[in-house]
C-alpha cells in the first residue's frame, strides 16, 4: 500500500496520511495481517500463503515471527446496518465475517466462528458505538441470537432471505425424496418417473 505524503509550509515538516486500516510504520493493512496470521495456523507453507495473498515470502515470515496478534480498529464507527455470515477460509476452518450493509464493504474477518470469541470481539467496541447499529442481517444460526441482542440493544434482527429460500428448498427436496422412497413399484410408477425427471420443479 502506498502512502500519500503532505508538506506543511508553516512548520516545514512532512507527514504521511494515516488510513484507519493501515498499521503504523508498515505498508500492510490490518485485514491483510489478520489473513496472514489466520492462514499460518493451517498446515501450509509460508510460500503458499505469500502466493495466495500476493506478498513476498519474507513479509509472511516477518509477520508470523514478529507478533502473532490480530489487529482490530475498535475506534471506527460501526455502520447502522451490519451483515453477519460465515466463510470457509481453509480446507477445514470456518471464519466469522461482518460487513457494512449499506456500503457493501467487508469490515473484519475473525479467525473462527466461536460464539465466545465473536462476543469478546464486539465487546471491544464501546456500548455507544454498538447502539448505533439499527439492523443486523444474519442467517438462521441459532447461536447468533443468543448474544447479538445484548451486544446491539437497539438493533432489529433480520433473517437473510437467501437462507430462508435455501431452507425451503431443502425441505421440499427432502419431502420429494421421501415420497419417491415410499413408492413400492418404482419401475412402473408414473409418479416416481415424474418426480425423478422433473426434480427441478420441486426445488
Amino acid at each position: 500500500m502506498k502512502k500519500q505524503q503532505f508538506h506543511c509550509d508553516n512548520c516545514n515538516t512532512k507527514f504521511n496520511a494515516k488510513p484507519h486500516d493501515l498499521l503504523d510504520n508498515s505498508k500492510f493493512s490490518r485485514p491483510l495481517v489478520n489473513r496472514i496470521i489466520a492462514r499460518s495456523q493451517d498446515d501450509i507453507s509460508q510460500k503458499s500463503i505469500a502466493r495466495a495473498l500476493r506478498v513476498s515470502t519474507s513479509s509472511v515470515h516477518r509477520v508470523i515471527n514478529s507478533d502473532q496478534t490480530y489487529y482490530y480498529d475498535f475506534q471506527r464507527q460501526l455502520p447502522s446496518i451490519l451483515c453477519f455470515d460465515e466463510v470457509r477460509t481453509s480446507a477445514h476452518n470456518m471464519s466469522f465475517v461482518y460487513a457494512d450493509g449499506e456500503a457493501h464493504q467487508l469490515i473484519e474477518i475473525l479467525p473462527d466462528r466461536l460464539s465466545k470469541n465473536i462476543k469478546e470481539h464486539f465487546l471491544g467496541y464501546s456500548l455507544q458505538n454498538r447502539r448505533q447499529a439499527e439492523y443486523l442481517i444474519i442467517d438462521l444460526n441459532a447461536n447468533y441470537g443468543q448474544f447479538v441482542r445484548g451486544l446491539f440493544p437497539n438493533a432489529k434482527i433480520i433473517i437473510d432471505r437467501f437462507h430462508i429460500v435455501q431452507r425451503v428448498a431443502q425441505a421440499l427436496t427432502g419431502q420429494r425424496v421421501a415420497d419417491q422412497r415410499s413408492i413400492e413399484d418404482k419401475r412402473y410408477s408414473r409418479e416416481y418417473a415424474i418426480m425423478k425427471s422433473q426434480w427441478r420443479l420441486f426445488s
